[in-house]
């Protein structure tokens, strides 16, 4: 089951530019690499990932903390190819994700706060260190030549924190 919650949660990091991006720099492709912990009531655990995004597709890999990998995910924001150890692939759409993991996860927003900034097309609340929106509470507690390196994203007793090791901004 852990392994299981860890695959979709992961899965839900990937889907769409940015407050912390030099302007001259292009938000539109890059590649972070780094760790992601989860804590809720029901799970604790942490991944590898080497997430590589561009407008129209996204690919990100997770491996356990050891280095072995735990999923390849790789498409858009509509629909993900889901590539597990054993080989066996799997295409899950965004929208039915959470009829596997069991809730809805802002798929649309991830690639937005990853980079240090609320999605424009939603409302929110808040300042350059920290925002509510949709339902999350996004804290940034560090940056590293304006780049976003520990990133805290909180719905009710849900937690994920990304520990950013490495950003290209220049593929």
């Amino acid at each position: 089951m852990k392994l299981f919650l860890a695959f979709f949660t992961s899965l839900l990091l990937c889907a769409c530019t940015n407050l912390w991006l030099p302007q001259e720099v292009s938000s539109d492709r890059w590649r972070l690499k780094g760790k992601m912990s989860v804590r809720s009531l029901q799970v604790n655990f942490s991944a590898f990932i080497d997430w590589s995004y561009n407008k129209n597709y996204f690919r990100l890999l997770v491996s356990n903390p050891l280095g072995l990998p735990i999923a390849a995910l790789e498409g858009n924001e509509e629909l993900i190819k889901v590539t597990l150890p054993s080989k066996r692939t799997e295409l899950v759409s965004s929208e039915n994700l959470h009829r596997h993991i069991g809730y809805h996860l802002p798929l649309n927003h991830f690639p937005f706060w990853v980079r240090g900034f609320p999605n424009p097309d939603y409302d929110f609340v808040g300042n350059d260190v920290s925002f509510d929106q949709d339902g999350w509470r996004i804290r940034y507690s560090q940056i590293q030549d304006s780049l976003p390196r520990k990133i805290r994203l909180q719905k009710e007793d849900l937690i994920l924190t990304l520990f950013i090791k490495s950003w290209v901004t220049s593929l």
